[in-house]
């Protein structure tokens, strides 16, 4: 994990990251009707399918030059992005974008403006509220599975 140090020394990244992505574990779901994570290896994977599959019809293109019709479903890599302020949104990259375009689309989107003495990170969200922090030169297909929850994250004070 990469971390960033403020002008004492300190990690800031961890932090920020642990606290947003704790609320976001914690959330409460809106839906009425809340459906049980199977536990079962083969039901659990069923699950999955299902899941991805609902994520695909609500997804809206990353890219505004895309369309929905534009890119095929195979070249396509749905995610969940969440970001500080505790949005969330369904979106859709091609799988070659490199994820710091991705990570640029997504500040656009949502908003969120960088400085000298802040920027953005991505993050892939796993298990015990931990996260991996993306590579910004890579494609996000080689960093992410489709159905994964992305988490974008202001990093404080550059040192």
């Amino acid at each position: 994990m990469q971390h960033v140090h403020n002008a004492i020394g300190l990690s800031v990244l961890p932090i920020a990251i642990r606290r947003l992505t704790h609320a976001l574990w914690s959330k409460k779901a809106i839906s009425q009707r809340v459906m049980k994570v199977p536990t079962d290896p083969v039901k659990l994977a069923q699950y999955r399918k299902i899941e991805l599959m609902k994520m695909r019809h609500r997804a809206s293109p990353g890219d505004p030059k895309d369309s929905s019709t534009s890119a095929p479903l195979e070249e396509r890599l749905h995610v969940k992005v969440v970001v500080a302020n505790g949005a969330e949104k369904l979106f859709w990259f091609r799988k070659r974008t490199i994820a710091g375009k991705v990570l640029d689309l997504l500040a656009n989107h949502f908003k969120m403006k960088t400085s000298n003495e802040s920027s953005l990170q991505l993050a892939k969200a796993v298990a015990n509220d931990d996260v991996e922090v993306l590579h910004n030169d890579r494609p996000i297909a080689e960093q992410v599975e489709d159905g994964d929850q992305l988490v974008v994250v202001p990093v404080g004070p550059r040192a």
